[in-house]
């Protein structure tokens, strides 16, 4: 036992844990590429159907919602209407809403249409028929964006009831347009709480459509949707985490495809996106080629080409078939380690020939340190070693051969 027990002290610090067995898709635009968004959603979605266990990326890296003010000058305007300071209100109010158009990303569309309730407050505040005016436009702002708001009594006289019914009967009663949406990189749309997906139909009016995709910062589009439609479109920006992730699985890429090992900062990136599994690509609009790494065995599939949707579905095939059996050398109870590893090379090889023309490399056997089946041993040791040290020093410090037990 101690024998063993000094093995694992001589190995150094117990290795990391290991990765759970899922894949992670990284895909590269290649040189002189425009794009690479195409192929990145044709490959996913093949996988998926391949059932291939992909890394919940919205798990790791949730969209992330940019910085705003407008909450907090929300709070403060409140506080200036609360102690009947209007004008500090109106301004409060007024500079929220301008944060907010020029970041509509930074707001969700509850939040902008209670903003448009509460400048309508102000203006009713301020009577006339001016003030009538410009509480019936936010009024119908903020019912375009949240159809089922109701009025605040903290911030609304009952007689303004009859002005709100007014207001909600004209803004819903202008009729519906089809409301549809795309974004770079492809992310999912949303307005008034629900997925746009292939097109929505929306009252008309002005509406806020939201963007989000893991890793990447909200995105806002404000537009005017009449009875002919609209079409949002945006842009959406990685937030500064995924974006340092992004950028080292981009030097990946290049310093691996073609070589004969896996570089080291490779089980780091593992670790940082908690998979096993790496699945590389490199490719333009509609072709590349993948690599996938085994990090705990450091085997590789490499050299699979593919070009448009039929190769996309081969290629998620060979990747299935690699991640089903990615180490030729697996240690089971039930039979002797040759027979065991002779077959199981055999089979990737004969699933690699089957799949076309890709590679799987084999680097040597995994230390016996960096097995999974290891460092918890040698936790089993280390307690067993500790109860018997303990036993032998209670026994040689006890006054009589009888044990004595406190409880």
């Amino acid at each position: 036992m101690l024998s063993l027990l000094a093995v694992a002290l001589a190995a150094g610090p117990a290795a990391a844990r290991p990765l759970p067995d899922r894949a992670f898709l990284v895909v590269v635009p290649k040189a002189n590429a425009t794009t690479s968004a195409g192929v990145e959603a044709g490959l996913k979605a093949a996988l998926e159907a391949e059932k291939v266990p992909l890394t919940d990326t919205s798990y790791l890296f949730p969209p992330v919602v940019p910085h705003s003010n407008t909450v907090n000058l929300i709070a403060e305007g409140k506080k200036a209407y609360d102690d009947l300071d209007l004008d500090a209100a109106s301004q409060k109010f007024t500079a929220a809403l301008a944060f907010a158009t020029r970041k509509p990303g930074a707001v969700e569309p509850g939040q902008l249409a209670e903003l448009h309730m509460l400048l309508a407050a102000v203006a009713l505040q301020n009577a006339g028929k001016k003030g009538q005016k410009i509480a019936s436009d936010e009024l119908a702002l903020a019912l375009t964006l949240a159809p089922d708001l109701q009025l605040d009594t903290k911030f609304f006289a009952p007689d303004a009831k009859k002005l709100f019914d007014k207001v909600k009967a004209e803004a819903l009663g202008k009729g519906t347009g089809k409301l549809t949406a795309s974004s770079t990189p492809p992310s999912d749309a949303f307005v008034l709480g629900r997925a746009v997906g292939q097109g929505t139909e929306v009252i008309v009016g002005r509406h806020l459509v939201t963007f989000k995709r893991p890793g990447y910062l909200q995105a806002g589009v404000l537009l005017d949707v009449s009875t002919k439609g609209a079409e949002a479109k945006a842009t959406l920006s990685p937030a500064p985490e995924y974006a340092s992730v992004l950028e080292q699985a981009a030097a990946l890429v290049p310093a691996a495809f073609g070589g004969t090992k896996l570089p080291p900062e490779a089980q780091s990136f593992g670790q940082r996106v908690q998979s096993r599994f790496l699945v590389l690509v490199s490719a333009d609009a509609s072709a590349g080629v993948l690599e996938v790494w085994d990090l705990e065995s450091g085997n590789r599939l490499k050299d699979v080409a593919f070009d448009g949707d039929a190769g996309l579905r081969a290629c998620a095939q060979r990747v299935k078939m690699f991640l089903d059996a990615p180490s030729p050398v697996v240690a089971t109870k039930s039979e002797p380690k040759a027979e065991r590893s002779t077959r199981t090379i055999a089979a990737v090889k004969a699933d690699q020939t089957r799949g076309g023309a890709a590679s799987v490399e084999q680097p040597g056997k995994v230390p016996v340190y960096q097995q999974k089946w290891f460092w918890p041993a040698v936790g089993g040791v280390v307690a067993a070693a500790a109860i018997t040290t303990g036993v032998v020093l209670v026994a040689s410090s006890a006054p009589s051969f009888n044990p004595v037990l406190s409880y």
